[in-house]
């Protein structure tokens, strides 16, 4: 009996060890942050449920957002990107736009994977030739009437292995502060 346990043991510690994951980039930024101001709201976004959107959320009275997920066909696992949209009605119908974004190209209100790798998806993005001109793990955004503050706290990419995907995240976390700037 001790054999056939050992065996067993034996086996399952190198079935466990030959189990390989695919390749990662996992970053964690360290922020804290301490506001005493009632025209702030702070909220919190964790999606390790990658397929995960939200439903509208109440900011304030006028005022609500949601997270959706932007796809795209060469993304093998996980979500190419999230989209933060304010509008000033539940059923967004009246969708606010930013004031300080282009309406084309790259924009802070979409927090894309390909964001935080360079152009080759050899590696992150760091100032250089293969610089991807995006916004970072911290991103201001300005609206008639208020501002947000994104801030990323963590993610993980996946498709960075090879050329023939596209970088996707597996999960991310990052916090919005909402700021009345009119009354």
């Amino acid at each position: 009996m001790k054999k056939i346990i050992l065996i067993l043991n034996i086996f399952l510690f190198f079935v466990c060890c030959s189990i390989s994951s695919a390749d990662t980039d996992k970053r964690v930024f360290h922020h804290s942050l301490h506001y005493v101001n009632p025209k702030e709201v702070s909220i919190l976004f964790d999606f390790t449920d990658i397929n995960r959107m939200t439903k509208p959320l109440r900011v304030w009275d006028g005022l609500w957002v949601r997270i959706i997920n932007i796809n795209h066909s060469n993304v093998k696992e996980g979500v190419y990107g999230y989209k933060v949209q304010f509008a000033s009605d539940q059923e967004f119908n009246n969708i606010l736009l930013p004031t300080n974004q282009p309406r084309h190209g790259i924009t802070a209100d979409n927090i894309a994977a390909f964001h935080f790798r360079n152009s080759n998806n050899s590696g992150p993005n760091e100032a250089g030739p293969r610089n991807v001109n995006a916004p970072q793990e911290v991103r201001r955004i300005m609206y008639n009437n208020f501002e947000i503050l994104i801030r990323i706290l963590n993610f993980e990419i996946t498709g960075i292995e090879n050329n023939k995907s596209l970088p996707a995240f597996a999960g991310i976390e990052f916090i919005i502060v909402v700021n009345k700037t009119v009354q």
